[in-house]
């Protein structure tokens, strides 16, 4: 009767101690990563960036880890997409600083105009500040950041006179979501 008891009370033990450390079967065990983007289906980024980098993740994991894509906003407007990482919603989201004003103050330095002579190389620079200053850090510091990078310069499109500086803006027309202005 002791041993059985002993027996009894070891297998209950191993058992919890098998379910709370994932021992029992954990070869089993798959993970699947939501990813949520403002991106259509067939944006470019979805297809050539983010789709051949969740199936690398699938290949190197023997298929424990999968991603499962919600493009085009279906979890939230491009704006809310770092909130769902922050919150959870979604495992893995891609959003572009620009969205939130004022959130990401340090990385907006990355994005005055006229700064970018290349998009790599700011990418990069952009990637060792994160590294290196934990007050960069600080501004992503409720997720796990996967990656930084920076558009190229944004060109204007005139129809007249090119615009290679600030002082070439004298005088044209500047419009914004709201109004057309002119530029003194």
């Amino acid at each position: 009767m002791k041993r059985a008891l002993i027996l009894g009370v070891t297998f209950i033990a191993f058992i919890c101690y098998a379910l709370f450390t994932g021992v029992v079967d954990a070869s089993a065990k798959t993970i699947d990563l939501k990813f949520a983007t403002g991106f259509s289906p067939k944006h470019t980024m979805q297809t050539k960036v983010f789709e051949p980098w969740a199936k690398k993740i699938s290949e190197m994991t023997n298929g424990k880890v999968t991603v499962t894509f919600f493009p085009g906003g279906a979890l939230g407007k491009m704006p809310d997409h770092y909130d769902l990482a922050e919150k959870g919603i979604a495992d893995i989201s891609y959003t572009l600083q620009d969205y939130t004003p004022g959130r990401f103050p340090l990385t907006s330095v990355f994005e005055l105009p006229f700064m970018i002579t290349s998009a790599t190389k700011t990418s990069v620079a952009m990637w060792k500040s994160y590294e290196q200053f934990p007050e960069f850090q600080k501004e992503y510091g409720k997720v796990k950041l996967l990656a930084l990078f920076c558009h190229p310069s944004g060109g204007f499109n005139t129809v007249k006179k090119p615009v290679r500086a600030v002082e070439d803006l004298k005088g044209s027309k500047s419009f914004n979501c709201r109004r057309v202005k002119r530029i003194n």
